[in-house]
């Protein structure tokens, strides 16, 4: 573990002398270690290659300092590749979603898609015909959508104070169209549609009643 040539790292980069491997580290303490995720250096292919290391101890009968230490090694190097790629698709994602010029949200409609299915396993069929029926369920319906976050267009252009603000006090910005349009678009999910489109006004604190594409 002394030899430099190993080049071990943490994960974020800092390198780890040899006195605190694993191995070394089990076999100074007494303890078992790990499992830790470690980068060794390959020469042969100037790369690193990423590992689960844990490291036992092993005590001769009667005895509190260790002799040895057992070590295991899980190669991981695909799971960590494919976890760095997975964040820069979030980070890009992140980046685009921030500042898009066009106000974005990201909305949750699992629960809406689960009361569909239930009331679909109840007979439900004709999803338009049920809200006709029973209007007082598109306001039940909406809240069962969980909005998880706005983008910095959206945050301007609600002019809250913050994007907690502003989520919690959606309903209040909306005008009377609101509800007819969601029913709508509830018909269109109820038909498998992935897209939707509508227009519907908005109550701008400042800037009175507005109208939305969406």
């Amino acid at each position: 573990p002394m030899d430099p040539r190993w080049k071990v790292i943490k994960e974020d980069g800092t390198e780890v002398p040899g006195t605190d491997h694993p191995s070394m580290t089990a076999l100074r303490t007494g303890k078992t270690v790990g499992p830790v995720i470690r980068g060794v250096y390959h020469p042969d292919k100037n790369t690193y290659f990423w590992l689960s290391i844990t490291a036992i101890p092993l005590f001769q009968p009667g005895e509190t300092k260790p002799f040895q230490v057992y070590a295991t090694f899980e190669d991981i190097t695909d799971r960590k590749q494919a976890e760095e790629e997975l964040m820069q698709k979030e980070h890009r994602f992140r980046t685009i979603f921030e500042h898009s010029p066009i106000s974005i949200w990201e909305e949750d409609f699992s629960d809406v898609h689960a009361e569909m299915e239930r009331l679909r396993g109840e007979g439900v069929e004709d999803f338009d015909h049920y809200f006709e029926e029973n209007p007082q369920d598109v306001k039940r319906f909406a809240t069962l959508i969980h909005i998880i976050d706005i983008n910095e267009t959206s945050f301007h252009f609600f002019g809250g104070k913050s994007k907690d603000d502003i989520l919690s006090n959606l309903p209040t910005y909306f005008g009377g169209d609101a509800l007819p349009v969601f029913r709508e678009e509830l018909v269109s999910l109820s038909r498998g549609e992935i897209s939707f489109e509508a227009e519907l006004s908005m109550l701008h604190p400042d800037r009175g009643k507005l109208m939305l594409q969406l």
